[in-house]
């Protein structure tokens, strides 16, 4: 059903579970039978990935004043934070800063995607997304090393 919020989430061995949806900023976190929203300045449909198992990284890009959709008038910018043990995000990293807009699909708040994809699963020690812009015939791969 289009008219549903895309939703990432991602889970820990121990049951810990990281929520993010393009319904509100931050993530909804999980653990011992509680939820609890963190990291508020990410946007809404931040990209998630758990690294070894263990690490939590989340990836947001640059929005308009709605930050469901992405400015095509704004070159494509991803960033990268990185969640500290006790749950609060380190300063973001510029991971992609492109020439081109980021391509996007979808017309409303609900569909809209962005050509943009992230390894929800991630090998130690690193984390791995792609994507493609605006009127480019090509994907590109970025592999990006984590300290763990």
């Amino acid at each position: 059903n289009s008219m549903r919020p895309p939703i990432q989430v991602v889970a820990k061995e121990n049951g810990e579970i990281f929520l993010s949806s393009t319904e509100f900023s931050g993530l909804m976190h999980f653990k011992n039978d509680k939820w609890s929203h963190i990291g508020t300045t990410l946007t809404p449909g931040s990209k998630i990935s758990l690294v070894g198992g263990n690490k939590l990284v989340a990836f947001t890009i640059n929005t308009t004043e709605s930050p469901l959709y992405v400015n095509k008038a704004n070159k494509a910018k991803i960033n990268m934070w990185q969640l500290n043990d006790d749950l609060k995000f380190q300063e973001p990293k510029e991971i992609v800063n492109e020439e081109y807009p980021l391509s996007i699909q979808g017309a409303n708040a609900y569909n809209a995607r962005t050509s943009f994809v992230v390894d929800r699963y991630s090998p130690p020690n690193l984390a791995t997304i792609a994507y493609t812009c605006f009127k480019q015939k090509w994907v590109k791969v970025v592999r990006i090393p984590i300290n763990e």
